[in-house]
């Protein structure tokens, strides 16, 4: 069976761990990741992630799956992930992961050469934390 087949009927399954096999998903990123069919099934399942247990589930499983886009030297695929879910992650449970995603968005944008986006990030990440610490202390 086919991966978009397993996505399609995924969505008819009310009761189906859909979460446990995006992240199953992620491993095959370094394989697959270059596919248009590949990374339009993964945001098929982000999508349903998002549905059943909320758009932060579904930003973690795009961050997880640009940190191993980064592992693999593919920076503009990793970019492309951590933008695509970045809106998600502006709630205070899911802080850490933005502050790592806009480290990881900084980190990628150095190695690039792209040096004022690199320092945008930085300083980006630098103030959430900084507002985030201040709100808990």
């Amino acid at each position: 069976m086919a991966l978009d087949e397993i996505l399609t009927l995924s969505k008819e399954a009310r009761f189906f761990n859909v979460h446990a096999l995006a992240d199953a998903l992620v491993q095959l990123v370094p394989t697959l990741g270059k596919s248009r069919r590949f990374q339009a099934i993964c945001r098929g399942f982000d999508h349903i992630v998002a549905e059943r247990c909320g758009s932060q589930a579904a930003a973690k499983l795009a961050l997880a799956r640009a940190l191993r886009l980064h592992e693999n030297d593919r920076p503009w695929e990793a970019i492309r992930e951590l933008h695509r879910a970045k809106g998600a992650w502006f709630h205070g449970e899911s802080i850490d992961d933005c502050i790592r995603a806009f480290a990881t968005l900084s980190s990628l944008y150095s190695q690039e050469g792209l040096h004022l986006a690199a320092l945008y990030y930085a300083l980006a990440g630098i103030s959430i934390a900084n507002e985030s610490h201040s709100v808990q202390s």
